[in-house]
């Protein structure tokens, strides 16, 4: 596994198992009834649900009761809550348990749609796409106004590559229940997966609108705004996404490709066409140089210490996150050995380049040459970034809020991430 991944699995492992831990740390807590949770469920009654399972004694061990308390979260757009429950069913033992239950409720009550509704969560969480698509139609058979049973098909059905009759579903859970913020969510998804930045950059806005604390749908918004080219956006958002459970991980993993990225530029400048100085020389250039240059030549070096201090910045932005974390977990000396080195350096070389960039840009308003226009002839950001660089190297992640099947980095599994947390 390597450097990045290893970090990113220790930094979920941490958030998530301050939520709850494995089974054994506690007593065993009594769970809610079947009987109960239907009668509930008729009522549609999803706060009274998560209220009950959330005042009883003790943590909730049982993946039954995270299941549910999840599926009542996400209807009530508690979305970081939703999250943070379904990632802890994981394992044959914890999705063979939801799966019995699931199976069971639903043969006793075959004229209740969700819970046939449950049983297609159960099946997908298992990978029985088709399974799941099933008791979905069934869901939607029993109550065709059922927005969660849409949203959820839709998932699947991304899941079995029917790309089509997803977006029909995603759109269609929308329409009925406008407030649900997850129905946007997974059109940003979707979107995502299509490579479709502008879709799942509009679909995440409007998820956000109707929960502004889904940073599920924020980490969406920086993968689009990454996708469509602009970098320091994407940066930006998923800073303000590291917080919570899962979504804090996405986000941390999803900057570092963004960084990653940026950095692959920057250190290709020197050799593209039209770059004047080498990022050494930047760092010590002086008046006499730049009064030695053509107007072009400035222009572009102007454009190179403008990229170089961002990129800095971003590193450094990075780090002081990186170590926010590590206090607030009580493992700040193991994410400070990250950090020891790159970002001094990055802190110090974004305010040399700020201060180079200050200098160049003065000298050439005294010349009479405009700093705010690029020079055809000098080198550009849009040049380095769009001309030279490929970002599908860089893969950023994103998940539906179900977090049936979750992609994680390469070498990265979910049992090696949980295991961390035991």
């Amino acid at each position: 596994m390597n450097h990045v991944a290893r970090s990113t699995v220790f930094v979920l492992a941490l958030l998530v198992s301050t939520i709850c831990r494995r089974p054994g740390t506690l007593e065993a807590r009594e769970p809610i009834t079947p009987e109960r949770v239907a009668v509930l469920l008729e009522a549609r009654d999803w706060r009274s649900l998560a209220a009950e399972i959330e005042s009883r004694e003790g943590r909730i061990e049982s993946p039954v009761e995270r299941a549910l308390l999840g599926h009542a979260c996400l209807a009530l757009n508690r979305n970081e809550d939703s999250l943070c429950a379904f990632l802890l069913i994981f394992g044959d033992a914890d999705t063979r348990g939801w799966l019995a239950w699931a199976d069971a409720f639903a043969a006793q009550r075959p004229h209740l749609a969700l819970a046939s509704y449950f049983k297609g969560d159960a099946l997908a969480r298992r990978s029985d796409w088709n399974g799941a698509v099933s008791a979905y139609d069934q869901a939607i058979a029993l109550d065709e106004k059922l927005a969660l049973a849409f949203n959820a098909r839709g998932v699947a059905r991304v899941r079995q590559g029917k790309d089509r009759e997803a977006l029909k579903d995603f759109q269609q859970a929308y329409k009925l229940d406008p407030s649900f913020a997850d129905a946007r969510a997974s059109l940003a998804v979707f979107w995502l997966h299509r490579k479709g930045a502008k879709g799942a950059l509009q679909a995440a806005e409007e998820a956000l609108k109707q929960a502004p604390e889904l940073t599920l749908a924020r980490v969406s918004k920086g993968c689009a705004q990454f996708l469509d080219g602009d970098e320091a956006k994407a940066r930006d958002t998923f800073a303000g996404a590291i917080k919570g459970c899962g979504a804090a991980f996405l986000a941390r993993h999803n900057m570092a490709q963004v960084l990653a990225f940026e950095s692959s530029i920057l250190a290709g400048t020197d050799a593209k066409p039209g770059s004047t100085l080498t990022s050494s020389q930047l760092l010590s250039l002086t008046r006499s140089q730049i009064d030695r240059m053509s107007p072009a030549q400035r222009q572009s070096t102007l454009n190179q210490l403008d990229w170089g201090h961002k990129w800095n910045r971003g590193w450094e932005m990075a780090g002081n996150i990186v170590n926010s974390l590590g206090g607030k977990y009580g493992k700040a000396g193991e994410f400070q050995l990250l950090n020891v080195g790159w970002l001094e350096t990055s802190r110090r070389n974004a305010d040399i380049f700020a201060n180079k960039q200050a200098m160049l840009s003065d000298f050439m308003s005294r010349r009479g040459e405009n700093p705010f226009k690029s020079n055809p002839g000098g080198i550009r950001t849009e040049d380095l970034k769009d001309g030279f660089h490929d970002r599908s190297k860089f893969p950023v992640l994103a998940w539906f809020g179900l977090a049936q099947s979750t992609d994680l980095p390469s070498g990265v599994t979910r049992e090696a991430f949980f295991s961390l947390s035991e």
